[in-house]
């Protein structure tokens, strides 16, 4: 967890996930305090990376574009209002039909 202020009075906590992605990973089963995804984006390692689906656990938070080689990044292509505030105590997890690389994202404590 870290912090920053946008120098208008406006402090903000953020949190980073980082996971090795493959077929689906848990990033949190309970979180401290509640969250917005505001990014989200995964980088091949060793070959080309599929989409990445960031979930609640049951609702599809994120998606990011399919990485088509090494060391590609796919970038989320959207992030669902609807989802992307999840409560104290939720869960984040993410899952990948193909391949392998490294899943980042960047969360602001709300």
């Amino acid at each position: 967890v870290g912090s920053y202020s946008d120098g208008y009075g406006h402090d903000s906590e953020y949190k980073f996930f980082n996971v090795a992605v493959s077929s689906s990973a848990n990033l949190v089963d309970n979180l401290d305090f509640k969250v917005r995804v505001v990014d989200m984006w995964a980088n091949a390692t060793g070959g080309a990376c599929g989409i990445v689906t960031l979930t609640d656990g049951t609702n599809t938070i994120a998606t990011t574009a399919a990485c088509a080689g090494d060391k590609d990044i796919g970038r989320a292509d959207e992030i669902d209002d609807v989802y992307y505030e999840v409560s104290k105590g939720g869960k984040l997890a993410a899952s990948s039909a193909s391949g392998t690389g490294e899943l980042y994202v960047l969360c602001v404590r709300i």
